[in-house]
């Protein structure tokens, strides 16, 4: 999408020069480039048709006809959208003062920077590209939002053991973990059973403190700090790509059911690497770029948990969480487009 986005910016270079006498003089200055500019109008225009993209998957049915019945390549398809949102962009350019655009395009810039500073740098992961022209720009334009849970919540590592978790918090946890060691061989078992062939599986008990499934009453009950729990299943020599996730209002809480005796099943986050043979546990911060590996010949099952971040005002934080239910719904729908949820 990106190479395409950069190819319709480069078509579009005589248009952007038709205005750019217009932007020195609104802007006052003559330091404008058209590399700049294109390189403005490649991360607006690549934010705006990745949403699009996730708003059709997320169910925009009756749109997905309407345009899907007019019959075209698929590449041509692709090439209307690029152009109709770059002619958005050059609209607003036109009609709207300079700095009514430049000044929130700057300030998410320095957010999204500041965000994405958190991650380890150096490493194979291609952080800063995912992070502004990839799977990472939504978790860019809510890096505002990211950046307000940091300040109400305590400082704490972006990977976590269990023992660094509040005593109230890790109590939960292990009520949590002591059912699911239990009945770890019945929950495998259940998702053996329902097993369609798909490379990922979610099997789910409780998301954002709804209940989705009772038949063990130590995942469904009310807590203070657990607020979803699922089972995540990888087929073999099945993994997910690097990709960061959308909110930081909670941490994220994996627990392998039954660790296989490879190096080649993990999760990678950042240049931390876990290899759930050696420590089945394990605590991170998932807005960070993270990926999930199943590289042996067997299923992986992991429980997937979400914990609210330790904060002093707790309480606050939870009625944010609340309040954002629907849209935290949808965006993991988007997000777990992928995955079968049995």
């Amino acid at each position: 999408m990106i190479a395409s986005i950069t190819t319709a910016s480069v078509k579009a270079d005589d248009v952007m020069r038709c205005f750019i006498a217009w932007l020195q003089k609104i802007g006052g200055c003559k330091c404008f480039h058209i590399s700049i500019l294109r390189k403005v109008f490649c991360s607006v225009g690549s934010s705006l048709c990745y949403l699009i993209g996730k708003l059709r998957a997320a169910g925009c049915v009756v749109w997905s006809k309407v345009w899907n019945s007019f019959w075209m390549p698929k590449k041509f398809r692709r090439i209307l959208r690029i152009a109709a949102v770059s002619a958005v962009v050059a609209l607003l350019f036109y009609l709207l003062p300079f700095w009514v655009l430049v000044a929130p395009i700057l300030a998410w810039l320095v957010f999204g920077i500041i965000d994405v500073a958190r991650n380890d740098m150096g490493g194979e992961a291609p952080v800063v590209k995912r992070y502004f022209f990839g799977n990472g720009i939504l978790t860019w334009l809510l890096s505002p939002f990211n950046l307000l849970m940091d300040l109400l919540s305590k400082r704490t590592g972006r990977v976590l053991v269990i023992e660094d978790l509040p005593e109230d918090m890790r109590g939960e946890v292990e009520v949590m973990l002591d059912a699911v060691r239990r009945e770890k061989e019945n929950i495998i078992e259940r998702i053996q059973q329902k097993n369609s062939g798909n490379e990922r599986l979610m099997l789910m008990y409780k998301w954002y403190d709804q209940t989705v499934d009772a038949s063990i009453p130590e995942l469904s009950r009310p807590y203070r700090y657990i607020k979803t729990i699922g089972v995540s299943t990888f087929q073999p020599k099945v993994g997910t790509k690097y990709h960061y996730g959308p909110l930081r209002i909670t941490y994220r809480l994996l627990y392998n059911l039954s660790p296989v005796e490879s190096d080649d099943v993990y999760i990678d986050v950042g240049r931390t690497r876990n290899i759930w043979r050696d420590s089945p546990c394990f605590i991170f911060d998932d807005t960070l770029m993270h990926r999930s590996v199943n590289d042996s010949s067997e299923m992986r099952y992991c429980m997937f948990v979400d914990l609210m971040r330790p904060s002093p005002v707790l309480g606050l934080t939870t009625a944010i969480l609340h309040s954002l239910g629907m849209l935290l719904k949808s965006l993991n729908r988007l997000f777990y487009k992928n995955w079968e949820f049995i």
